[in-house]
């Protein structure tokens, strides 16, 4: 169960969020829909604790972090100087995950060729399957309209 209770978000003096109440009780994909500038991004970084806000945001009883929750921006950041396989390493101990000797592959990609030579679309395939190196996960994808 995903539970999502921003009080106030706000930069400065300007409020971005408030009053907002997102509870998701079952399993599925679910999107949220704005127009640039809505605070769509703000809500993602909120829930996962990368922003600070008034509130709370509980998955499964627990706080959400990014042990327990994997998160897609849009443009994911990434370090186009390692291959694939070093990226998936790098992420696996950036967030102090176990490494798994077979990593479930989502997209099949040249594991040893820099990521720097990928194409935008590669490059975003090689963040997403980091991320399902997770046992415990709940992506948000994030899309901009």
């Amino acid at each position: 169960m995903l539970n999502i209770n921003i009080i106030e978000k706000k930069y400065s003096n300007e409020v971005v969020l408030k009053d907002l109440k997102i509870n998701i009780d079952k399993p599925g994909i679910y999107g949220i829909v704005g127009k640039n500038g809505q605070g769509k991004t703000t809500l993602f970084k909120c829930a996962l604790g990368l922003e600070i806000y008034k509130g709370k945001s509980i998955l499964n009883d627990e706080k959400i972090s990014l042990q327990n929750t994997a998160f897609c921006p849009a443009e994911p950041f990434i370090y186009d100087e390692l291959t694939a396989e070093e990226f998936y390493k790098f992420y696996s101990n950036l967030l102090d995950m176990p490494l798994q000797k077979e990593t479930q592959e989502l997209f099949h990609l040249p594991k040893n060729k820099l990521i720097k030579n990928f194409s935008t679309g590669m490059k975003k395939k090689v963040y997403i399957n980091a991320i399902f190196q997770k046992k415990i996960f709940f992506i948000f994808f994030r899309r901009a309209f």
